[in-house]
């Protein structure tokens, strides 16, 4: 625990002394979410002012760069040293990252928030019960965000690069998530098949917990769950199968 709080206040002291760059970030969200809500309030209705704010504030929060972090590592020959230190090295990346989220959310989600609640009038609270499964879900949809940056991340060790896998995913995430298209503006037939993928897990279900029922809420949470227990059995076996290929490959 120690560990990971020092981890969480390294990175609040990094943003803090890079003021002009953590300044620049917040306004690149918030210039984001004018151009995004903008845009979709004149084709749809004033409601996606709302939906545009509450998927700003998630995604500065739920970023992960996992997978690029295995391209510095893989370059610069360190991943032999990581793997030999005595905390679980996936445990380890995760920590950190994870400490990384938390910093953006109390550096960037949070004026953000309060911005767009001032500003904009976006609300997130629709009781108690709701607000508390919302954030949450929101962790949850880190956990999924990250697992899938976990697991390209191990492709480099394959392929030598993964860098097409990566811009696969942002395009797949970026049109099917609900972060740039609402899911709603999408043909009835393809919103079923989306029902039944994950892209939902990031943006979608968080949104939906807000407006639904306790009993809703729960299912919803649980389908979240069951992409992370998934992601989760499948990035074990795939992290043994790559630590192996690094000790073929002399790590």
């Amino acid at each position: 625990m120690k560990y990971f709080l020092g981890i969480i206040s390294l990175n609040i002291k990094q943003h803090l002394y890079f003021r002009t760059t953590a300044i620049f970030s917040l306004f690149s969200f918030l210039i984001l979410f004018l151009i995004k809500s903008s845009l979709w309030s004149k084709i749809g209705n004033a409601d996606y002012i709302s939906y545009f704010g509450i998927i700003t504030i998630v995604s500065s929060f739920i970023n992960a760069n996992t997978d690029r972090y295995f391209q510095d590592i893989y370059q610069n020959g360190s991943i032999s040293f990581l793997l030999l230190r005595p905390i679980n090295f996936g445990v380890n990346i995760f920590l950190q990252d994870f400490a990384k989220a938390l910093s953006n959310f109390i550096l960037h989600s949070i004026p953000l928030l309060v911005v767009l609640i001032l500003f904009f009038d976006v609300n997130i609270y629709f009781g108690i019960i709701n607000l508390a499964s919302f954030i949450f879900s929101i962790i949850c949809a880190y956990f999924f965000n990250w697992l899938i940056s976990y697991i390209i991340g191990l492709c480099i060790f394959f392929y030598n690069n993964n860098e097409g896998f990566i811009q696969i995913k942002n395009i797949l995430f970026l049109f099917f998530s609900g972060s740039l298209i609402p899911l709603a503006f999408f043909p009835k037939s393809f919103q079923n098949i989306l029902a039944y993928l994950p892209f939902r897990v990031l943006y979608q279900i968080p949104i939906e917990i807000l407006n639904n029922t306790n009993l809703a809420s729960f299912n919803l949470i649980l389908r979240q769950l069951f992409w992370i227990l998934i992601l989760l059995v499948f990035t074990c076996f795939f992290h043994k199968k790559a630590v192996k290929k690094i000790e073929i490959m002399g790590g």
